[in-house]
């Protein structure tokens, strides 16, 4: 994970934000698992002091995802200022039940207990967007970012949606 891969991350999903980003009003989220575990280890190879705490690692790693997408969103569409890297939010993950989700409420989502290093930031961001605003929204893959904002790829989250899943 250098800071070279980062970058190009951060270029192929602003290229694909790009692509919509006039025609739609977007909201910006992103994880940060890999980054912090990488400075966990760092801070751990270090004896001199104590480990930082992971909240401070977040606090790090969240700030430099931030500036990376930043700058990038600044050079790229310097008059404006999301999607993820997985196709849908999945039911029983990694299990022989695993389905994904294609329509649901905030209330149906909020039943469910997502784990914190994975769909549950995504997801509190997607509902709290559409209890706020009463608008939709989608989370999925930037490779199907025009699908999505169709309607027709990622759950989307709606006021009306599914109540239970």
């Amino acid at each position: 994970m250098s800071a070279d891969n980062q970058l190009t991350n951060i270029r192929r999903a602003v290229a694909q934000l790009a692509l919509v980003a006039d025609s739609n009003d977007i909201v910006l989220t992103h994880g940060n698992g890999p980054q912090v575990g990488l400075l966990a280890l760092q801070s751990l190879s270090y004896t001199a002091v104590q480990p930082y705490p992971l909240d401070f690692l977040g606090a790090q790693t969240e700030g430099m995802i931030g500036y990376l997408l930043e700058c990038e969103l600044r050079n790229l569409m310097p008059s404006r200022a999301i999607a993820t890297d997985v196709d849908a939010v999945y039911l029983d993950f990694g299990l022989t039940t695993q389905r994904p989700v294609c329509s649901a409420s905030p209330n149906a989502l909020s039943g469910i207990i997502f784990p914190a290093g994975s769909m549950r930031p995504k997801i509190e961001a997607a509902c709290s967007f559409v209890k706020a605003t009463g608008k939709r929204a989608a989370i999925g893959s930037l490779e199907n970012i025009d699908a999505m904002l169709r309607g027709d790829a990622g759950p989307q989250i709606r006021t009306d949606g599914p109540q239970v899943l």
